[in-house]
């Protein structure tokens, strides 16, 4: 595989130190129609090698990426490394599913491989380093201040035994002033055996064991791959991967959990509270319906949004949609097949707000 080095300019560290106060949503893959397109608007598409888009998702309906093990399996991208460079806090949230455990494989990664734990990332290691605990989580960033010229590699592993075939929703954040990192998973915290965190320089200094900055900023990636981690060289992720979101600030508790939940949160300036993200009011024309009819409705923000339909007994008949919507107006179309006349309800949800619709199909 060949790599690519992306050069960054000291000055444009500095843009970005400036401008990091407005919370802002730099990426975000849900891998739905089958593609790594960015649904954040900044233009931060993933190309895919050797990946299968699946039918497979830990929500209620949508697709995720199925990687295969090998070193041709991987989604990368470049650019979203010029708004990760030079951050003084960050948020990843991902959902992952794996084929086996007691593995040495990961999942995120932002610069090649070269068997460490660094730049940021994130995968399964059977055993571990410092803690020497067994089947964990290993998270690890690259950092550096004005002035110091050394890469510093920060890394933490989680307690023994969290490896798992089944789906895990994990979200890892860091922010200027922390002297652990933070890891969520399936929406809880105090996962990290705090007796495993490593700080030392980088492998051309010497790796010798040394102190965090006094005003560090993430440094040194060069490329953003996701089905990869640091003992990846020659192997890949083998399992699902689904949801893959950064964000230029550390969320809240609170908000690790909406992330579990599928709820991005409020990307507002100086207020990180989840608001709620549909407008009053739901239009279906025409109502009654015959053979189809249109579903309107608004959101305030950027957020998953689901609409589903239900009989008068309240069974579910079929969910419209399940995805993320950017602030707007939008609309979607039912047209069933073989549908009984009667009485229908057109239930929309998105974070704690739900609205149902009466609908008549003559």
């Amino acid at each position: 595989m060949k790599k690519l080095l992306l050069f960054i300019p000291i000055l444009f560290y500095a843009f970005l130190l400036q401008a990091q106060d407005e919370k802002k949503l730099l990426l975000h893959w849900s891998f739905d129609d089958g593609t790594a397109t960015d649904l954040s608007d900044n233009g931060h598409n993933g190309e895919l090698h050797n990946v299968q888009s699946e039918s497979v998702t830990p929500l209620s309906a949508g697709k995720s990426m199925y990687f295969d093990g090998t070193d041709s399996s991987y989604i990368i991208n470049e650019s979203v490394i010029e708004n990760l460079n030079g951050l003084k806090a960050f948020t990843v949230s991902m959902w992952v599913k794996s084929d086996t455990t007691n593995i040495d494989q990961g999942f995120l990664i932002c610069d090649f491989p070269k068997n460490r734990d660094q730049y940021l990332t994130m995968r399964y290691d059977k055993a571990g380093y410092i803690a020497l605990g067994t089947n964990v989580i290993k998270v690890g960033i690259s950092l550096t201040e004005d002035g110091l010229g050394d890469t510093i590699e920060f890394n933490m592993e989680t307690l023994s035994e969290v490896q798992t075939t089944d789906w895990q929703h994990l979200v890892f954040c860091w922010e200027n002033g922390d002297t652990e990192l933070n890891l969520f998973i399936d929406g809880d915290d105090g996962i990290l055996d705090p007796t495993s965190l490593i700080v030392k320089s980088a492998p051309s200094l010497g790796s010798t064991e040394t102190v965090l900055p006094a005003d560090p900023y993430l440094s040194a990636m060069t490329e953003l791959y996701i089905g990869k981690g640091g003992k990846d060289i020659e192997t890949s992720w083998k399992g699902y991967i689904d949801e893959v979101i950064f964000l230029n600030f550390k969320v809240t508790d609170d908000e690790a959990k909406s992330l579990y939940d599928g709820v991005i949160p409020m990307l507002e300036s100086g207020n990180n509270t989840a608001v709620s993200p549909v407008n009053p009011g739901i239009e279906i024309t025409p109502n009654p319906m015959e053979t189809s009819a249109r579903i309107d409705f608004s959101t305030n923000n950027q957020d998953r949004v689901t609409i589903e339909i239900y009989d008068v007994c309240g069974n579910s008949l079929q969910v419209l949609t399940n995805k993320f919507y950017q602030p707007g107006i939008h609309s979607i179309n039912w047209s069933p097949s073989n549908i009984n006349s009667g009485v229908y309800f057109v239930r929309i949800k998105a974070n704690s707000t739900v609205e149902t619709v009466k609908l008549v199909v003559q």
